[in-house]
């Protein structure tokens, strides 16, 4: 499936090693990916070992938003992502499998954690490029509620992730750690916990000098700062990501890419009324851009932006996700929603959602 729309003249100036200037970020155009018989929603990409793409995301074949049938399933794509494969599973069970996150691990293999809702959270691992998976491993008790969410991220030989936790009376982040690939149980250390905001899937990121940001989706884009990657201290409870409409939205979870060759960072972000309106028709998925300090002071700069690929009074489903495919040029997924029956009214068990994919 052809989806690179990139300027010719950007391109060579990427495939050379110059790196883009803030200008030089654009949104392709989108193509659709899944089919049209499901909810497909919340893919997420990862750029394996073997130089091949792989895509995990949520299906349910009987249009519900979350329910005991969504399972997890993955495509892959040897071209950087011009073809895809047919769906392999995952993970399949009596739960509903959801809230995934895939990364590459420093042995090479490739983890999926996710959660089963109302059940567990654990993960299964890869070890020949998504060919195969082996058996679910248990690191968390669905005795309270929690969600994974973001990317891995790789200091060293550690591997850390996010999972957000939520009690009765408390809001609480926790950082995972794996020293070992994942051969034992990860450990964790709680790095924000709030008793009176609705924090909820943190996307976490470290940038320069070991330095870490860490965005919440709320309806106002909360940021938490660290020096050491460990230790986050609250920078404001608001940005200028959406500051132009921010009111009118519930709040969507964002993407953050750290760019180590030009300092900047790529903060990936779509908008959405919460109620059914005609408002949701235009409703766009931005780029914006900042460089480390800028980042950390909490300002940043649009580049571009784009209608969503499926204009209609549902809201924007959103849930970007890029993945490197060469230096300076990104594939990307982002999720759309609509009534998959159009006679009756939209609702949580009468939802299509379809996966587009794109570069930047």
């Amino acid at each position: 499936m052809e989806f690179f729309n990139t300027l010719s003249a950007i391109a060579n100036n990427r495939s050379n090693g110059v790196p883009p200037s803030d200008n030089e970020y654009a949104i392709s155009s989108f193509s659709q990916l899944t089919d049209e018989l499901s909810h497909n929603s919340e893919g997420r990409l990862v750029t394996m070992n073997n130089g091949h793409l792989l895509m995990v995301y949520q299906k349910n074949t009987q249009f519900h938003h979350t329910s005991a049938t969504c399972h997890l399933v993955s495509r892959t794509s040897t071209d950087e992502g011009n073809t895809w494969s047919s769906e392999s599973v995952v993970f399949s069970d009596n739960y509903d499998d959801r809230n995934h996150l895939v990364g590459v691990l420093p042995n090479g293999n490739v983890i999926v954690v996710f959660r089963r809702k109302g059940k567990d959270t654990g993960y299964v691992i890869s070890q020949d490029n998504a060919g195969s998976w082996g058996s679910y491993t248990v690191f968390l008790n669905e005795s309270t509620p929690n969600q994974p969410f973001g990317k891995f991220l790789t200091r060293g030989a550690d591997v850390y992730f996010v999972v957000q936790y939520y009690t009765e009376s408390v809001y609480e982040t926790r950082l995972y750690k794996s020293l070992d690939n994942f051969a034992t149980l990860p450990t964790f250390t709680v790095i924000v916990s709030d008793t009176t905001k609705d924090y909820d899937e943190p996307f976490l990121e470290d940038i320069d000098n070991g330095r870490s940001i860490l965005i919440f989706r709320n309806q106002v884009h909360t940021q938490y700062n660290s020096t050491d990657g460990l230790n986050f201290t609250l920078k404001g409870t608001m940005n200028n990501i959406w500051s132009d409409m921010y009111k009118n939205s519930p709040g969507v979870p964002v993407w953050l890419e750290y760019i180590p060759e030009s300092g900047r960072l790529l903060v990936l972000a779509t908008y959405r009324f919460s109620a059914i309106t005609d408002a949701n028709n235009d409703a766009e998925f931005r780029v914006y851009s900042a460089s480390a300090q800028e980042a950390f002071d909490n300002s940043y700069t649009l580049l571009d932006s784009a209608v969503r690929p499926m204009p209609n009074e549902v809201s924007f489903y959103g849930y970007p996700s890029i993945t490197r495919i060469s230096q300076f040029n990104y594939a990307g997924v982002i999720t759309d929603r609509r009534a998959a029956d159009e006679t009756i009214p939209f609702s949580g068990s009468n939802e299509f959602a379809a996966l587009y994919i794109f570069n930047i």
